[in-house]
């Protein structure tokens, strides 16, 4: 996963159209890191993270039943698998998604009634970033966070595609943010994926709670995991 550089004036127009985005107002706490080895902590996941198995329960947050039961296959060469039981044990859904670039341009009211594949297939991809090229990296320092901006230039301009907010003590990602890549839209944080109850599995630090916001930050699902796999033949 190459790192590109961009040039000083886009980093710091774009930090500030980050902090807008996320609602972050700018802090004396907050500084801008050079040593890229927090990049690692991305790096590394994605490395050893080859395929994914998991049981999984889905709840869309407008949907007052309990959770769906679900099973995930994932690759990280982009393929994507999610199969729905009804609770008497019968397919109620079989999605397979084959694309390397999940389509993230739905709208708000999809958003509202349904936690898309797509949707799925972004939340627990928890640090994977190379499927898009020519991306620059920049990091910030916050009191308790680091947060790894990965930036796409247009120009002189450069917008947002992701972030990942780092936890300084445990080193894991706590919360991950998507933005817009239309022409029209650039820069708006569509939704963000919040990790909760961490355990290890194969020696990999596992959120077994996902939360899923919108871009306002009202919650739209949650998927809770019953187990999880890692590079399973």
């Amino acid at each position: 996963m190459p790192i590109r550089p961009v040039n000083l004036f886009s980093i710091l127009l774009s930090s500030l159209i980050l902090l807008s985005c996320a609602g972050v107002k700018p802090s004396a706490d907050l500084s801008i890191v050079t040593d890229r080895r927090v990049l690692e902590v991305l790096r590394n996941k994605s490395d050893r993270i080859k395929t994914i198995n998991a049981a999984l329960g889905l709840k869309p947050a407008t949907v007052t039943t309990p959770a769906l039961d679900a099973y995930l296959s994932y690759s990280s060469d982009g393929f994507f698998r999610l199969v729905g039981l009804t609770p008497t044990g019968f397919t109620l859904f079989d999605l397979q998604i084959n694309d390397n670039r999940p389509d993230l341009s739905f709208s708000d009211e999809n958003l509202e009634l349904l936690v898309t594949p797509g949707i799925i297939r972004e939340s627990i991809d928890f640090y994977g970033s190379d499927r898009y090229p020519d991306t620059g990296f920049f990091i910030e320092d916050f009191r308790r966070y680091y947060v790894v901006n990965q930036l796409k230039s247009d120009g002189e301009i450069s917008y947002p595609l992701r972030r990942w907010w780092i936890d300084k003590l445990d080193m894991v990602i706590i919360r991950k943010e998507i933005f817009s890549e239309l022409p029209d839209r650039r820069g708006e944080r569509l939704l963000e994926a919040l990790y909760r109850d961490f355990r290890i599995v194969d020696g990999i630090s596992t959120p077994f709670e996902i939360i899923i916001n919108n871009g306002r930050g009202g919650k739209i699902g949650r998927i809770k995991f019953y187990k999880v796999e890692y590079n399973k033949d």
